[in-house]
């Protein structure tokens, strides 16, 4: 399978609507994200929202022929999906797939674009990547941000990072030669989402009853447990502030998947800086606090101030300096 070509700061890209129309507020942050990558946005016709065709961004032929021109465009260096929703598949018939596998691109999107990418891999022969979408995704976080660059400029080898706050726990792990029929599944419970993957089942109903017996001991021996810190958080000094302390909270949820028989073995560690000084930014990170269990770090939280405190000016300072007299008079 062929691997297109990378992008590069200053390429074109095109942008397409493959599903769903996209809201005409939507379509400026979408071109300021594409932007603010390096890249110059090529909307197509598909992209603006008078051109929608009841709930697609635009009739079947419009839609396809703006991915099959994106394609035989030699100024285009990529092809990106604006957004997903329905209607990708429709494209199908009307794409000259022989004349797409001619001239490989980098190709972007995912949702119901994935019709499009298993056409690509398929029947033309190159690799594609599922990546968030830029009118639906128009501010990604700085995770997403470090792959989404990595999919668009490389390199695209190498190991991938679950999120540091977002750890993943193996339940049950295992491993297979010649893995036939596979079955995933899911369920949830509690707030608790498992998923089982089943490979070389030699039947349907062994494959069910191998899922279901996993997700059974999942939910049997793991909990979902909601860490707080052990004593209420101290306020932190603020120097030059306009208020003199200000309140650190948890920045995320200290929800962590756990094995039942360790629930009495999680500890919380504070650490907090005693003293910021002003501006002080909503959401600035003041310390963090550790969760362990059994005394391996499971999680690290960070602890930001719950609002912002602006800098004292001068006359503020010299007011502030004055109470200061009256309140010792």
């Amino acid at each position: 399978m062929i691997t297109p070509n990378p992008l590069f700061p200053g390429a074109r890209i095109a942008l397409v609507g493959a599903s769903s129309a996209v809201p005409a507020d939507r379509l400026p942050v979408a071109l300021a994200l594409v932007e603010s990558l390096g890249l110059i946005p090529v909307p197509a016709p598909s992209c603006y929202y008078v051109n929608r065709h009841g709930y697609f961004a635009a009739d079947d032929a419009q839609r396809a022929r703006d991915i099959q021109e994106a394609f035989a465009d030699d100024s285009i260096s990529g092809v990106w999906c604006i957004r997903g929703g329905y209607g990708a598949h429709r494209l199908l018939p009307l794409l000259d797939l022989d004349a797409i596998a001619r001239t490989p691109k980098w190709f972007g999107g995912y949702s119901d674009v994935t019709a499009l990418h298993i056409a690509f891999n398929q029947f033309c022969g190159f690799v594609t990547f599922h990546t968030t979408m830029p009118s639906t995704e128009p501010d990604p976080d700085g995770y997403t941000m470090t792959y989404l660059r990595r999919a668009l400029f490389g390199p695209v080898t190498g190991p991938l990072a679950n999120p540091k706050d977002q750890p993943m726990t193996t339940l049950q792990g295992g491993s297979a030669a010649g893995a036939l029929y596979c079955l995933s599944a899911t369920a949830e419970r509690d707030g608790m989402e498992l998923i089982a993957t089943v490979m070389k089942g030699p039947t349907s109903d062994k494959r069910f009853e191998s899922a279901k017996s996993m997700l059974t001991f999942g939910f049997a021996n793991y909990t979902l447990l909601d860490v707080y810190p052990d004593e209420a958080l101290p306020p932190v000094e603020v120097a030059l502030g306009e208020q003199a302390q200000i309140q650190p909270v948890l920045s995320q949820s200290g929800r962590i998947l756990i094995d039942k028989a360790q629930v009495n073995d999680v500890t919380t560690e504070i650490q907090l800086t005693d003293r910021v000084e002003a501006p002080v930014e909503q959401g600035q990170k003041l310390g963090e606090m550790i969760v362990r269990v059994g005394g391996e770090t499971q999680q690290v939280i960070p602890l930001v101030a719950d609002q912002a405190v602006e800098r004292l000016t001068f006359p503020g300072i010299f007011v502030k300096f004055i109470k200061g007299l009256c309140m010792a008079g």
